[in-house]
């Protein structure tokens, strides 16, 4: 009888020095698959549900922390949806030409949840750019690249205006002086 129980992903970075290697477990059946280890390794988030050690189901967002080793491994950050990062809302906030596609954001989330970069026209200074972009659940952000997969700072990419929330101004409060007679 075997087991399938866990791997060892190893990624060679083109022009890296050392490559960078992980375990990752199998849990019945269930864990990351060959291609979402590739791009944990290549400094992605993804997006699983999994079975806690109370034996909850969630869904997290996960992230190696190259920073951190915990018994020889990169330690895995992950954020719940208490952490606060919505990848639709998120999306809508950038100018994404693309996102006017039918069924285009739905194929965009489903690639970005498994850790793609993913290939969109996006704009920045107000010209349209081809290029890539990822989710960046961390920071509540897409990291965005050029065509060349250089790193486009994303507070260059032009964002849709939002709807400023109505400010309810105070009624002007006016003293009445009174004048009468005083002892």
């Amino acid at each position: 009888m075997y087991f399938f129980n866990n791997f060892e992903a190893t990624l060679q970075k083109a022009g890296g020095v050392d490559p960078v290697s992980q375990v990752f477990y199998i849990n019945k059946g269930e864990g990351v698959t060959a291609k979402e280890s590739f791009n944990l390794l290549s400094d992605r988030s993804v997006n699983k549900d999994v079975v806690l050690k109370s034996g909850e189901k969630a869904n997290l967002w996960l992230k190696l922390d190259f920073a951190e080793k915990v018994d020889g491994k990169f330690a895995m950050k992950n954020f719940g949806e208490r952490y606060g990062f919505d990848l639709s809302a998120t999306i809508d906030r950038f100018m994404i030409s693309d996102l006017e596609k039918p069924g285009f954001k739905d194929q965009l989330m489903k690639s970005l949840q498994r850790g793609n970069v993913h290939e969109v026209s996006f704009s920045k200074d107000g010209r349209e750019t081809k290029g890539y972009v990822a989710a960046n659940p961390q920071f509540k952000t897409l990291d965005f690249y050029d065509a060349g997969m250089k790193s486009v700072y994303s507070k260059a990419v032009d964002q849709k205006e939002v709807a400023s929330e109505a400010v309810i101004q105070e009624p002007e409060v006016v003293m009445e002086v009174k004048k009468g007679r005083g002892k």
